[in-house]
């Protein structure tokens, strides 16, 4: 299993509705669902469940693809065979001759005939909710530096989805979003914190283009047994993220709720001790 930097290798489990990368052990914090970690072979056939469908219709549409494919293969071979015996018959009008050339001509057309390739259509994830607002801030301090693994950028946080795009519209495949660790400084004079490990960014995210290994690597760590799979779960034509920096201005969306302070270096003089808003289930950020 390839080592992922923290605090991914705190992520290895999947949610099986929103997609997101989440910490194993937990229901998922959007829509408490099971997560399954794609290491274990039973919960990565649930995940494969989800995204294709029961083992039956699976059969059914692969039966589907080689039977479709052996007529493909008899009805090129036919064509070729009239075709050769008609062309060679016309030039040379020797029956032997002709039905020999047809015979390899058919044989060649059956074996050259390439079947039409079945379009398998994964899933979807399910939309993300609707967050209340907390507030208007700026990103005032943060733990480190996280590199995105969409865009190979240093970052205080970022968020990315996986994306299926063809003629029959998009599918969701994959959502993850990390941070270290940083702090907002809302408008009106308090404090968020949002500790390291997982996050979402809400709103567009921006299409990656170019180099993808960073974020093969990061699917070969979450579903290590995939090249060995005939059904893989997270397949990808579009990469789209978005990243955060510090002094960004951004909106907090909620719930959040009060807690205390733990830095002893923060003090009021005659004050209920001080407090910062931390999110009470997963932390959600957007660019303002």
């Amino acid at each position: 299993m390839i080592d992922l930097d923290p605090p991914l290798d705190q992520l290895r489990a999947v949610c099986p509705r929103c997609r997101r990368l989440v910490p194993p052990g937990s229901p998922c914090a959007i829509d408490r669902s099971d997560v399954l970690e794609l290491a274990d072979p039973a919960q990565r056939e649930r995940m494969v469940e989800a995204t294709w469908g029961p083992a039956e219709k699976r059969e059914t549409l692969q039966r589907s693809a080689s039977e479709k494919f052996r007529a493909k293969r008899l009805a090129s071979g036919l064509g070729t065979l009239a075709g050769s015996l008609g062309l060679v018959y016309a030039a040379t009008a020797d029956t032997t001759i002709s039905l020999l050339a047809g015979a390899i001509g058919g044989i060649m057309g059956a074996a050259i005939a390439r079947a039409r390739r079945l379009i398998l259509i994964p899933g979807t994830a399910t939309d993300m909710p609707q967050w209340p607002r907390v507030g208007f801030g700026r990103i005032v301090s943060a733990e480190d530096q996280i590199i995105s693994p969409a865009s190979n950028s240093p970052c205080v946080a970022w968020a990315l989805e996986l994306r299926y795009h063809g003629s029959w519209g998009t599918r969701t495949t994959l959502r993850a979003g990390a941070t270290l660790g940083f702090e907002v400084l809302l408008e009106g004079g308090e404090r968020v914190r949002v500790p390291a490990g997982p996050l979402w960014i809400d709103g567009p995210l921006a299409q990656v283009d170019g180099e993808d290994a960073w974020v093969d690597a990061l699917v070969h760590a979450i579903d290590p047994d995939a090249r060995a799979s005939a059904w893989q779960l997270f397949q990808f034509n579009i990469i789209v993220e978005q990243v955060l920096h510090a002094n960004d201005r951004i909106e907090v969306l909620g719930p959040v709720e009060p807690r205390p302070i733990t830095d002893d270096n923060v003090r009021l003089y005659r004050e209920s001790p001080p407090t910062e808003l931390v999110h009470a289930v997963l932390p959600v950020v957007r660019r303002a």
